[in-house]
């Protein structure tokens, strides 16, 4: 097939699951695709096939699994959608229709999950919420939780999430995995769970 041009200029970031967010160049932010749990933002959980505007500016980053996450300029983390295992971090597990502020402020980094959310702050603590059935928060526990908790002090500079894993980079280079490894996605040859965060035996090496 033949690709299809959704909006004519001016996207400068796109994250895309079952749904598409895309940033424009004046900050404001968009989405367009399936929405059965708000992940759209815009009310309703009514799938869209054209755009539609979810915020009309200072939007910096976005991010979706079967929720959105979003950054704005003032370093406030804001999210919507699927929020049943609270990977939202507002003290529900209730899906919400519509953007809602998580962090005031601090934000420098997040990563949405499956069913979990780990974000950064700029003080280089790493923080966490949503499922954690098999170790994806990296807390030494399978304990959930419907609100961020602190998971590293300081010294993490970058953050992904997976399905069921996590992984984080470190001031030092080095890399860090926990979650499920049963396909062998952490690299750590074990196909088993880590509940902590477990160091890589190379540094990340500069290209």
């Amino acid at each position: 097939a033949n690709p299809v041009r959704i909006v004519d200029a001016n996207v400068t970031q796109v994250a895309a699951k079952k749904h598409l967010a895309f940033i424009k160049s004046n900050g404001s932010l968009w989405a367009v695709g399936q929405n059965y749990t708000g992940r759209l933002g815009d009310g309703t959980t009514t799938n869209r096939n054209t755009p539609i505007r979810v915020m009309d500016g200072n939007v910096t980053k976005v991010g979706v699994w079967e929720h959105t996450l979003f950054l704005k300029n003032d370093g406030s983390l804001w999210g919507m959608g699927r929020n049943v295992e609270g990977q939202l971090g507002i003290d529900s597990n209730i899906n919400q229709m519509v953007p809602i502020r998580i962090i005031d402020s601090n934000v420098t980094h997040f990563a949405p999950g499956f069913k979990h959310t780990l974000f950064l702050k700029n003080d280089g603590s790493l923080w966490g919420m949503g499922s954690n059935d098999y170790g994806q928060l990296g807390n030494g526990t399978f304990q959930a939780s419907l609100v961020p908790v602190q998971l590293i002090e300081n010294g993490v500079v970058d953050v992904a999430s997976g399905q069921y894993f996590s992984m984080i980079k470190m001031s030092n280079g080095h890399i860090k995995v926990f979650g499920h490894d049963n396909n062998g996605q952490l690299g750590i040859g074990r196909s088993t769970y880590r509940l902590e965060p477990f160091r890589l035996s190379q540094k990340l090496l500069a290209p």
